[in-house]
């Protein structure tokens, strides 16, 4: 399920957020992802009998690692399956197949199937996506055609994406924000694994603090937006303006521009 958490208009401002994409266990063993749903829903392995991806292909699907053809499906015992269309043979395996390693098995007519938990973006490159010489498949990012980058974990898996991003901006100097789960995926969009709320009308010293030193307390500068991130729970983000900086200090809030004051709401 795509679920775009938008925050509420809070004392007449609006606060800005991205959207996200969530799993839920104990879904239906094959979900496909369109343009009007891109996120790829993917239920638990724990207890499935067999998952099954309609279409494909016979000769494509069967093999010796535990895929079969069964009933115009293509199957895994024991496991859900989730797959992306608009794939190719070797961008959803790899060079020699090396990306069946990680997990993911084109079945045939453009469909690249997994059995692991995985949320995929469009606007992306293959570059863009794993990153030079595809080192960043390590960590889940699998670029599967058509423009969709795509994140598979062990684990249940969200992504939050702001647009209006660079890649500099996104992952920091050097990558430094990556540590942070940032991630940049191209077209302007920068995602991340953490739950995160944004406000318009910054700008990265405001919002990061001077030499980013705000950022270790969940402070990201995102496409004119300042945005609260926590890897652990729900962010919102409640805002006023007319505020000076002792003012905003003294309440306890962050000042993200010249008179606007935030807090984290429950």
């Amino acid at each position: 399920m795509i679920m775009s958490h938008v925050l509420a208009v809070l004392f007449g401002l609006h606060c800005v957020t991205g959207y996200r994409h969530e799993m839920h266990l104990n879904l239906r063993p094959e979900v496909t992802s369109n343009e009007s749903s891109k996120s790829t829903q993917h239920g638990g392995a724990n207890g499935a009998s067999a998952g099954c991806a309609n279409g494909g292909s016979p000769s494509y699907c069967s093999g010796k690692d535990g895929w079969h053809w069964s009933q115009n499906a293509c199957c895994k015992e024991g496991e859900y399956v989730s797959c992306e269309d608009g794939s190719t043979h070797s961008t959803c395996e790899g060079t020699l197949g090396w990306d069946k390693g990680r997990g993911w098995k084109f079945i045939g007519e453009g469909k690249c199937c997994t059995t692991k938990w995985v949320t995929c973006e469009t606007g992306s490159t293959a570059s863009q996506c794993e990153g030079t010489w595809g080192g960043e498949k390590q960590s889940g990012w699998k670029f599967v055609g058509s423009g969709k980058c795509c994140l598979a974990t062990d684990s249940q898996v969200w992504l939050t994406c702001e647009t209006g991003s660079s890649s500099t901006e996104c992952e920091g100097s050097w990558g430094g924000d990556k540590s942070n789960s940032f991630k940049y995926i191209g077209d302007g969009k920068c995602c991340t694994q953490n739950w995160m709320a944004c406000e318009a009308g910054s700008n990265a010293q405001q919002c990061e603090g001077s030499w980013g030193a705000d950022k270790k307390n969940g402070w990201k500068f995102i496409g004119g937006k300042c945005c609260l991130f926590s890897p652990t729970s729900k962010v919102n983000l409640q805002c006023r303006s007319g505020y000076s900086a002792s003012q905003c200090s003294n309440d306890r809030g962050k000042l993200i521009s010249s008179d606007k004051c935030c807090w984290m709401s429950w």
